[in-house]
């Protein structure tokens, strides 16, 4: 696939076509002893694999080398090669440094080698539509030991750098810039150092299983956590669900271990998550069969494809040409049900589970589904039987069922109640043909008296009716003093 800067941070595309993932996992504390000898077997397997699962991106990793000449080089060079024939575009991530030894002035030395070596591979490989990613994770140590802030700000300064060599001497590639947590990294976009519109980031679900009960639900609906700025979203290029096995392994259990069923639900809850708030790319971590990083493969070391492998070649195939059209259902039930629709060429087809991980029934006006923590898809026509609203909250997306409302009146919405939190009242009215239109916007805010205060000059008129009602039934009434002062008074008067 010929990729562009635009066509990779354009988040309007089917879901299979923004899907990729990490592969070919070596780099020089991993494997010491690289060859093509080693890896050109393994990687024609790979690029099979990738192919056979429906991908059509990668991404793989440009280790930290000292020359050229390095084998590393050589052996990325080759992958690059070979799945540019078969028509996959290839993502190549920049590797920084963990080496916390080193001075300022080595520190200097050495970041400005590794950059020549990029930039030679940068213009040997100018005009093949290659992807280029700035250093990774620069909040994992990887600008030389650095955790902090100047840490992440030098990092971004040299990518800066690379991204200014690529526009010279390659206008075809693609540059995708931060891989760096939205806490860090926003500060640095209103710096004007990272491009909010070529942002990339590793968005894992932390304290799943062994360490907690989260689940994507939780963590990537909440409106606290940052996908986008200024109305640009933020590409996803990695992230992955650590399952329980057997003997050692390099990465530690920092994320928590869940089983490999449950792996591979979560993973593709999160694929469509990712999708629905608008993410222009998906990249799942990682393809390889290969002795480290065992939790998150999807396949095993003879190739066996495991269960979450099994699950994103469904899932690339059941949405393969499809586009995400909107959340029927968000956290209905007990269960915690969830429906996306997608659309193809006129036709729907609804994907649905329930995030409590529990295998049930579910009754959706006149179906009955069988839902369980895997997403389950069908054709059959959910929407004619139901009529609902899907609004965000301070806490997460949740359903208001307005099939029962009057036709063509206006009349309150009964928004959900979420506690510490208060809301504007938001008239709606219903058309014969279900449509729904809102009269003004939905508003939470926190629930505390000064939340209440309002500037009384901006107000016209007598205040003796101007009341605010509160999710929790309590109701404000507005009261003047003779000085002009503006206060409110809890459950005073006539309620609304």
């Amino acid at each position: 696939m010929q990729m562009s800067q635009e066509y990779f941070f354009n988040p309007h595309k089917p879901f299979d076509e923004k899907v990729g993932i990490f592969a070919h996992h070596h780099g020089s504390a991993v494997q010491k002893t690289v060859t093509l000898d080693n890896y050109k077997n393994y990687i024609d397997n790979e690029l099979d694999l990738v192919e056979e699962m429906g991908y059509q991106h990668i991404e793989t990793p440009f280790t930290h080398v000292d020359s050229y000449d390095s084998e590393f080089v050589t052996v990325v060079q080759y992958l690059v090669d070979r799945a540019l024939k078969r028509g996959i575009s290839v993502m190549v991530i920049a590797q920084g440094s963990q080496n916390n030894a080193l001075t300022e002035a080595e520190i200097k030395v050495d970041s400005e080698r590794y950059l020549r070596i990029m930039t030679e591979f940068i213009i040997r490989n100018a005009g093949k539509g290659i992807i280029y990613e700035g250093i990774n994770e620069p909040d994992s140590s990887d600008w030389y030991g650095q955790n902090n802030m100047d840490g992440y700000r030098k990092a971004i300064e040299w990518d800066n750098k690379l991204k200014a060599i690529i526009k010279q001497y390659d206008p075809t590639a693609t540059f995708v810039e931060a891989v760096l947590n939205p806490i860090y990294g926003v500060p640095l976009i209103k710096e004007g150092l990272i491009d909010s519109g070529a942002y990339a980031c590793h968005s894992y679900t932390k304290k799943i299983g062994t360490k907690g009960n989260n689940v994507p639900e939780n963590q990537l609906l909440n409106p606290l956590e940052t996908c986008s700025y200024d109305g640009d979203k933020f590409a996803m290029t990695e992230f992955g669900f650590a399952v329980e096995h057997a003997g050692n392994d390099q990465e530690n259990n920092w994320q928590g271990l869940v089983s490999e069923e449950e792996a591979a639900a979560l993973t593709i809850r999160q694929m469509i998550i990712h999708d629905a708030l608008g993410a222009p790319m998906i990249y799942n971590f990682i393809l390889g069969y290969l002795y480290v990083f065992k939790q998150y493969q999807y396949f095993d070391l003879n190739k066996n494809i495991t269960p979450t492998g099994t699950a994103v070649k469904n899932v690339l195939k059941e949405l393969k040409g499809y586009y995400f059209d909107s959340w029927v259902w968000a956290d209905v039930g007990e269960h915690r049900s969830f429906i996306a629709k997608y659309i193809k060429d006129g036709t729907a087809k609804y994907a649905y589970w329930n995030a409590d991980g529990v295998s049930a029934d579910i009754t959706v006006g006149t179906n009955t589904l069988h839902a369980t923590s895997a997403p389950q898809f069908t054709i059959a026509n959910l929407e004619a039987s139901i009529n609902t609203l899907v609004v965000q909250t301070p806490v997460g997306l949740s359903t208001i069922d307005v099939k029962h409302l009057p036709v063509n009146q206006s009349v309150p919405l009964q928004l959900p109640y979420v506690k510490g939190y208060q809301h504007n009242e938001v008239n709606a009215t219903l058309d014969g043909t279900g449509k729904l239109t809102l009269e003004g916007d939905i508003i939470y805010r926190k629930a505390n008296e000064n939340g209440l205060k309002v500037q009384a000059k901006n107000l016209n008129g007598s205040f003796k009716n101007l009341k605010l009602k509160s999710p929790d039934g309590s109701v404000w009434q507005a009261s003047i003093s003779a000085d002009g002062k503006l206060s409110w008074i809890k459950n005073y008067g006539d309620h609304l």
